[in-house]
């Protein structure tokens, strides 16, 4: 009996010795993991590295098309395109003639192999998107104006800003402003409404969506707006000036000067114009957009085309429009933020 109680005695120091060893080698185990944890880390990025290059690499060339314009299209074709060359070293660069027909440029293309194409602007993609062989190549979109859509003849990164981040710097900017009025073009921009109503209501905002049938009944939805606006707590978003007629933009920047009215735009070049603030894409951010989606189409051919947002872009200001309506800004701002003073004539 005395050995059977020395053993019950015995069994218990026992275990907690055994859970002190285990205890021990598990604390240097995760020592030893903790230690290792950055170069674990590097090298699965490495590895995500490789696969993305490999992906690219199985094109032996990757053709840029686009067409010569002024110097400010220029500069943001080479932004983009410098920076695809540091992802991807065999690159072509070919220049559209925009008054040849899309079969030149085709001819051209199936003359030297291409099977890897990327179009900026808006004449490459008339081009591109012109051939009759185009399902032949892989083709990607950049620097073009298109609405995001889900659904789309071609795959393609619009200039067109995520409401998302419109919204969240409307509320950097002023956060006392929680209605936003919009006038859109009805069958053109109803797919961007429905992403900027869920994206307004996440963010506690109020969307007042004025839908027209044209440009002449765009005209009359905005002075619906004006008289409506709260120019103290609501905000005016103008999608893009493009398809408007230059007198009704002037019209409503002169109202909204007079009224003192918050008007940010989707189109950075209204910056210029009087609207307080809009994004400017960023150009170098594109090129890798545009070699993932690349890498996206070839080993998924048969995903549905579509035209993203741009997610990536910088704030510009215009400073005359933010001292007229009081809106400061902190040195972080002073640091980030690109101004432009219309008087100076300094757009970007």
């Amino acid at each position: 009996m005395d050995s059977k109680k020395e053993c019950r005695e015995y069994r218990p120091l026992h275990t907690m010795y055994d859970v002190r060893i285990l205890a021990k080698a598990t604390y240097r185990f995760i020592c030893r993991l903790l230690l290792c944890a950055p170069l674990i880390i590097f090298c699965l990025f490495s590895a995500t590295s490789l696969v993305q290059a490999s992906r690219i690499a199985s094109y032996e060339y990757i053709y840029i098309v686009y067409a010569q314009g002024d110097d400010v299209e220029h500069k943001k074709y080479v932004e983009t395109i410098e920076r695809i060359k540091l992802l991807e070293p065999n690159v072509r660069v070919r220049f559209v003639n925009r008054n040849a027909p899309p079969s030149n440029l085709q001819s051209e293309l199936f003359k030297e192999a291409a099977q890897c194409v990327i179009g900026l602007g808006r004449p490459a993609l008339a081009a591109l998107n012109g051939m009759s062989h185009k399902h032949k190549f892989d083709i990607v979109y950049g620097l073009v104006d298109d609405k995001p859509t889900s659904r789309s003849d071609y795959f393609a990164i619009s200039t067109s800003p995520s409401p998302r981040i419109l919204f969240e710097q409307l509320g950097v900017l002023d956060a006392k402003r929680k209605k936003i009025f919009v006038v859109y073009l009805k069958g053109r921009d109803d797919e961007l409404i429905k992403v900027a109503q869920k994206e307004a209501e996440s963010k506690g905002l109020t969307l007042v969506a004025l839908e027209s049938e044209g440009l002449s009944d765009m005209a009359v939805k905005f002075q619906n707006a004006i008289k409506e606006i709260d120019a103290k707590r609501d905000a005016l978003w103008l999608l893009s000036s493009a398809e408007v007629d230059s007198a009704i933009v002037n019209g409503i920047l002169s109202q909204a000067w007079e009224r003192k009215m918050f008007v940010f735009s989707s189109n950075y070049l209204d910056v210029n114009r009087g609207v307080i603030f809009s994004l400017r894409p960023d150009y170098s951010s594109l090129g890798d957009k545009l070699v993932e989606r690349l890498s996206s189409i070839r080993f998924k051919p048969k995903q549905q085309p579509f035209v993203a947002f741009t997610h990536d872009a910088s704030v510009v200001v215009n400073t005359l429009t933010a001292k007229h309506l009081g809106v400061a800004f902190s040195e972080h701002q002073l640091d980030r933020y690109t101004f432009i003073n219309p008087a100076a004539n300094n757009a970007k």
